[in-house]
């Protein structure tokens, strides 16, 4: 099992690494960025898309998977990512990936 935890880590926290009583391994990894951190940046992409055109080319918004930024999907053609990648990291406070992403699609159609 992986735990990651915003830098700098607890000591208590650090202490929860190894082999668990019941044999479970724990891992605990640094992380740039909390999970509280991404969903401000994702309110912040929020006000940043009502002010833009881009919002109804936007389909979602997650935090990497490593705890290094944000992870904006965008509807395809998506051919200014680099642009995109600056003005959203600027907007939202931190390290923005934009990626061509359909948008998903509810259960049952």
């Amino acid at each position: 099992m992986v735990v990651r935890w915003k830098t700098p880590i607890p000591p208590e926290v650090e202490a929860l690494a190894g082999e668990r009583p019941n044999g479970v391994r724990v891992e605990v990894w640094p992380a740039d960025y909390s999970s509280a951190d991404v969903r401000r940046a994702q309110d912040a992409l929020q006000d940043w898309l009502e002010r833009t055109d881009i919002r109804d080319r936007w389909s979602l918004s997650y935090g990497c998977s490593d705890g290094t930024g944000l992870v904006v999907g965008i509807t395809p053609p998506l051919t200014d990512r680099d642009q995109l990648q600056e003005e959203i990291s600027e907007a939202v406070g931190m390290p923005t990936m934009v990626v061509e992403e359909e948008r998903p699609v509810p259960r049952g159609g």
